[in-house]
């Protein structure tokens, strides 16, 4: 059976319709098969696991808080660069 449909290096955005639609058919598959220790892990991640929107904000809020302690110590807040670097992530055409 083929099992790489997609490069494991890439991540993919779904939405939580889509998520909720696999968590159940993979609770269906698990009924069948109970010893499956790995699947019961894997069925425990996907319902835990924080959305993009979550990530996203923390990240904000983090960023945000770093940059004004920094501004209220006279020191320059955070760069765009900087920021970016957190992400690892760069401007189009950094290289």
């Amino acid at each position: 059976m083929k099992l790489d449909w997609h490069n494991n290096d890439e991540s993919f955005l779904i939405n939580g319709k889509s998520i909720n639609q696999i968590i159940a058919m993979l609770e269906i598959l698990e009924k069948k098969n109970p010893d499956v220790k790995s699947l019961r892990d894997f069925i425990r991640y996907l319902k835990h696991i924080p959305s993009f929107d979550s990530i996203l904000n923390t990240f904000q809020v983090v960023t945000r808080a770093e940059d004004l302690s920094l501004r209220e110590r006279n020191e320059d807040g955070l760069t765009l660069n900087e920021i970016l670097d957190r992400l690892d992530m760069g401007l189009s055409g950094d290289g």
